[in-house]
């Protein structure tokens, strides 16, 4: 709870001083790219109702962002932690995501309400009181989670649209499109 107070550039600072200490190459990481590591530590942070609690240990921090660094992630990963998952309509729904990249990420609440109408139109249920497994084939939730681990390699991340924008539109598309 007490990291959830404190303002990126405080948190930037901590860790700096600790990778000093405990880890000179995230340090010298940290050195060359602030204004990255920044903006990393303004998702959820700034300008949002909620704030991300994922940090709870300054030495945590590092394999929590890792993945706006080190990406590695792989079209096997993904069918692993997708099984279920049509792997020929997740092309078509990423083509499309891709397609229209620029329209999408304009504002978050505009994109959320398009990746809502994006889910409808691939058969998931945009309302979770209305979700029937045998109309549906999952959740908004279930349909984002295409593009978060596509972006992310996770189940779990800080808001996507706010990771899209940090990562950026080319390092965005290159990491949808290992799904090709």
């Amino acid at each position: 709870n007490f990291m959830a107070t404190l303002s990126a550039e405080e948190i930037y600072n901590r860790l700096l001083t600790w990778a000093n200490d405990f880890d000179k190459e995230l340090s010298k990481k940290m050195e060359d790219q602030k204004d990255y590591f920044i903006r990393i530590f303004e998702i959820e942070r700034k300008d949002c109702d909620r704030v991300r609690k994922d940090f709870s240990t300054l030495s945590s921090i590092w394999n929590e962002i890792s993945y706006f660094f080190d990406f590695n992630y792989t079209l096997e990963n993904f069918k692993n932690d997708m099984p279920n998952l049509d792997i020929v309509e997740a092309q078509k729904i990423v083509k499309e995501y891709i397609e229209n990249y620029d329209t999408l990420m304009q504002n978050h609440t505009d994109w959320f309400n398009k990746i809502k109408a994006m889910a409808e139109k691939y058969g998931y249920c945009i309302n979770n009181k209305e979700f029937n497994p045998e109309i549906h084939k999952g959740k908004v939730a279930d349909f984002v989670a295409i593009f978060r681990y596509l972006i992310t390699g996770r189940k779990n991340s800080p808001d996507l649209f706010s990771v899209m924008k940090v990562l950026g539109k080319d390092e965005s598309i290159r990491r949808l499109s290992i799904i090709e």
